[in-house]
């Protein structure tokens, strides 16, 4: 009987000495003003970033193939529109420089 006093007494004594401490350490604070918060990119620009990136890794090995010099001029016309902000038609351009090298864009 004796034990459960002196443990209620110790769990009452923690659970209230937990409050004495909530004003001593410092929460996160505030969300940052929107003006301040990263957007993240919009799906098509990821899109572009990927399609460049897939052709920039797959011209090597099919720089034989008949429309690679086309190829290559689509891939920089895809990637000035996708800077420009025009990333759905970069994108139409980019996939389209896949497809004359044989590699398929997989979106």
């Amino acid at each position: 009987m004796k034990r459960r006093i002196v443990l209620a007494a110790a769990v009452s004594a923690l659970i209230l000495a937990g409050g004495a401490f909530v004003g001593a350490f410092p929460s996160r604070g505030p969300a940052p003003p929107s003006h301040l918060v990263i957007a993240r990119p919009p799906a098509e620009a990821a899109k572009c970033a990927a399609l460049e990136k897939r052709f920039d890794l797959s011209i090597a090995p099919h720089a034989a193939a008949p429309n690679a010099m086309a190829a290559r001029a689509l891939r920089q016309d895809g990637g000035a529109l996708c800077t420009d902000g025009r990333a759905e038609d970069g994108t139409q351009e980019l996939e389209q420089a896949l497809i004359d090298i044989d590699v398929p864009s997989t979106f």
